[in-house]
């Protein structure tokens, strides 16, 4: 009983766990989070000017 009880504890505590990792986009990057008039620009890796596209 003490085995089941080890194991649904140790299930509870990396679900949350593994979840929020699947939700880890790393290397990519939302336009979202660029300042107003700019841009990303994928080659660079950076927000530029919307007027240099």
């Amino acid at each position: 009983m003490q085995f089941k009880t080890l194991l649904f504890t140790v299930l509870l505590a990396l679900i949350p766990t593994l979840s929020i990792a699947g939700q880890c986009n790393r290397g990519s990057h939302e336009a979202s989070t660029c300042a107003a008039g700019q841009v990303w620009n994928d080659k660079l890796q950076a927000c530029i000017d919307e007027k240099s596209v």
